[in-house]
């Protein structure tokens, strides 16, 4: 039987799926409407964004494979392997929101024989001392703590590591804030290095535009009392993470 070859997708058309598909969630929210244009067939930005939609969304496409290494985890890798595990006594915390992000980074470093420990909001509190002495003691093998954004709250200690990735870009810049706290702690001796992954021409650029905003409005607070609407987004902050509102320099 004759196998049949795979087109391989057209991954130029994704920001004909960006910008097309932002479009339509505005007009929708403005006018209600649910339907295309006809001038927009007209013009075959419905048929172009069609055509993207189909190519690069589908189950054939291999970046969907989940054997294969995203951009962002590569780059990591990169950045751990160049700055990190060429310097004997180094060690880095990587972090991030999602655990499943974490699983991605825990699997490469599995494979490149690096060993880690991971600290998320399931890890049992009496177990989680243990895994933070693993990373500060300078004569463990332990060279990366992979945490979750929301278990590295106040009180972690983590100078063991001076070197910090960030994976990913979280609404609340303060929680951010806290995780880089965990390195940068009295105790530390060594310089500290900070690192933001971000993808492009994604929403990780309106959510990073956003925070400034939010740590902008926080410098100008000059009373200290707590914002009670500061854990809830309002619908101008929904509008720029969803492209609907004004933007500015990333």
């Amino acid at each position: 039987m004759a196998k049949q070859a795979i087109k391989s997708p057209n991954v130029k058309l994704l920001p004909a799926i960006n910008t097309y598909s932002a479009r339509r969630s505005y007009q929708r929210s403005s006018t209600g409407n649910e339907y295309w244009h006809e001038e927009e067939v007209e013009t075959g930005e419905g048929t172009t964004a069609a055509e993207a939609i189909k190519s690069v969304l589908s189950s054939n496409n291999p970046v969907f494979s989940l054997q294969r290494q995203s951009s962002k985890i590569k780059a990591v890798m990169e950045c751990l392997n160049k700055n990190v595990f060429v310097n004997k006594g180094e060690k880095a915390v990587v972090v991030s929101q999602w655990t499943s992000v974490l699983n991605l980074v825990e699997r490469e470093l599995k494979a490149a024989r690096v060993r880690s420990v991971t600290l998320r909001g399931d890890v049992p509190v009496p177990a989680r001392a243990s895994l933070i002495t693993a990373l500060n003691d300078p004569r463990s093998d332990v060279r990366v703590m992979l945490l979750s954004l929301c278990a590295g709250g106040v009180g972690l200690n983590l100078c063991g590591a001076n070197h910090l990735l960030l994976l990913d870009p979280h609404w609340n810049p303060q929680l951010e804030e806290q995780a880089q706290d965990r390195i940068y702690r009295v105790g530390q001796v060594k310089h500290v290095h900070i690192y933001r992954f971000m993808c492009v021409d994604t929403v990780e650029q309106s959510i990073r535009q956003l925070q400034k905003a939010k740590l902008e409005l926080a410098e100008n607070v000059l009373t200290g009392a707590k914002n009670t609407n500061g854990s809830k987004l309002s619908i101008e902050e929904l509008k720029i993470l969803f492209n609907m509102g004004p933007q500015g320099d990333s």
